[in-house]
């Protein structure tokens, strides 16, 4: 290996790539640009946080969740006098399908299709 060529004054000629140091600095000067504006957005109300939308989402969750649950109980005594059926046994059979459309709703949820 060949040492680096010397300047007058004994040192070494500066033999690195001053674009490559030009180019990171640019890098670096956008990267910062980039984060004073997530910034400026996030102060602003634009951006919020990822745990702040998760537990928000939760909570809108479990309340359509309830009001699903309840819903049969609500409505089957109604529905069954219009259609002249027993209130019980339509009460139940809504029951049924309530639970068998949220648990497919979670199912979808826990395999990342929704939410």
């Amino acid at each position: 290996m060949e040492p680096a060529p010397k300047r007058k004054g004994g040192r070494p000629k500066n033999t690195g790539d001053a674009t490559s140091f030009s180019e990171a600095q640019r890098r670096k000067e956008l990267a910062l640009a980039r984060l004073r504006e997530l910034e400026v957005r996030r102060v602003c109300d634009e951006l919020i946080e990822r745990t702040r939308v998760a537990q928000r989402l939760a909570i809108i969750g479990q309340a359509y969740r309830e009001a699903w649950l309840n819903w049969p109980a609500r409505v089957a005594a109604v529905l069954a006098a219009g259609i002249g059926t027993d209130g019980l046994v339509l009460h139940r059979a809504l029951e049924d399908a309530v639970h068998a459309q949220l648990t497919e709703l979670a199912d979808l949820t826990a395999a990342g299709k929704i939410g």
